[in-house]
């Protein structure tokens, strides 16, 4: 230890290293207890917790030993972790497997497999009159694709919505990147491996148009959070054609090897009324979160024109699924020549369900519109609207 000539010894201990010498010839520096493992902390967190309790020995010196304050944790720079990422908990291995399991189920929504599922065997059941498509191995490897599309798809926005810092623990409690549940690298290691098997599973089905819708919605799902989902109306329509192809792609698969536009002539209206209810939904979803979305940058229907303007559009995208879902029901009816004994009471049943299911949720949607598109009356629009969705979709049956 050496100090400058004629200056009074320094409290700061200098050493001075000839980079020349020898590693093994340098002089030993006294370590407290626990300081490789502040180097080794994976993120500043951590590391203040280590300095908080660190003393440093200045014997040499003979000064007291003090202790180290916030100037002694890693630089930002030094740091595995992302600014804002910091203490993740993460899966330990004195977990059971259902607790180190149960984070990766809550963030690809497992409770949305069954409707992505049936949406396609509808698909097919429709374009067959048949269900023993619920057997076909060709239409059960496009419902596997068309899972694992809805999977990717929730698991890449959380993934993204919290990177960009649009979820944070304050207001996205679903997201359990934002809890601190898993890692960027956890979730970014899963949606690989997602995509990796939804990918091969494509490349197997058999139909080249199935092919390419399902290579598209992929592809949209994966686009969605970053190029999307900013621009405006653009996001809606992308999260309607997502779920639109889960018919579409039913369909066509149980009738291949039939030419697409034939294929896909008897699902046009289901898939067409799934695409403008689905927007409709999400844009009275998109006024319950404006002031999130106003936060976070997102241009939005109600954050760029207001909230009215948001209901009145979902109001008139409502009214096209309407009419879609009503012709639908009356199609084999007027081909009966309104005959409603020759039609059949299937057709009676699918009528009424097209009527109601359709006339509920644009009710709903009007009440938005008439109490000023409050977001108590979007909440109530949104939530009845799942089981008259379903009655909607029966109409088609």
């Amino acid at each position: 230890v050496q100090h400058p000539t004629g200056a009074p010894p320094s409290p700061h201990p200098v050493v001075t290293r000839n980079p020349k010498r020898d590693l093994g010839d340098r002089p030993a520096v006294a370590r407290a207890p626990g300081h490789d493992a502040l180097y080794r902390a994976r993120d500043t967190a951590a590391a203040d917790a280590l300095v908080s309790g660190l003393t440093v020995s200045r014997s040499a010196a003979g000064a007291k030993p003090r202790r180290l304050g916030r100037r002694g944790a890693l630089p930002l720079a030094m740091s595995t972790t992302p600014p804002g990422h910091e203490a993740i908990s993460c899966p330990t291995d004195d977990q059971t497997l259902g607790e180190k399991v149960a984070p990766y189920l809550e963030m690809a929504r497992v409770e949305n497999i069954p409707a992505a599922y049936m949406f396609v065997m509808g698909g097919a059941a429709i374009a067959t009159r048949s269900a023993s498509v619920f057997l076909d191995p060709q239409v059960s490897l496009v419902a596997w694709c068309t899972v694992l599309i809805t999977v990717t798809s929730m698991v890449v926005n959380d993934y993204f919505d919290y990177r960009l810092g649009t979820d944070t623990v304050e207001g996205a409690k679903d997201n359990v990147l934002a809890r601190k549940c898993l890692t960027l690298e956890q979730a970014k290691a899963f949606v690989s491996r997602l995509y990796s098997v939804l990918l091969l599973s494509i490349c197997l089905v058999p139909s080249t148009p199935v092919r390419f819708l399902l290579m598209a919605g992929s592809i949209t799902t994966f686009l969605y959070t970053q190029h999307l989902k900013p621009v405006t109306f653009l996001k809606n329509a992308a999260c309607g054609f997502i779920c639109c192809l889960a018919p579409a792609v039913g369909g066509m698969i149980a009738l291949h090897p039939a030419p697409a536009f034939v294929a896909a002539k008897p699902v046009m209206g289901i898939t067409m009324a799934l695409l403008f209810g689905i927007m409709h939904r999400e844009i009275l979803m998109d006024i319950t979160d404006e002031v999130a979305d106003r936060n976070s940058g997102v241009k939005t229907i109600p954050v760029r024109w207001g909230p009215m303007a948001a209901a009145k559009t979902a109001l008139a995208l409502v009214t096209v699924m309407s009419a879609v879902s009503v012709t639908g029901a009356v199609g084999p009816i007027m081909a009966a020549g309104w005959n409603f004994g020759e039609a059949g009471p299937r057709a009676l049943v699918r009528l009424a369900c097209g009527v109601l299911g359709s006339g509920l949720m644009w009710k709903g949607c009007f009440d938005v519109v008439r109490k000023g598109a409050s977001v108590e009356a979007c909440d109530v629009a949104v939530e009845s609207g799942k089981a008259t969705f379903l009655l909607v979709l029966l109409g088609f049956f």
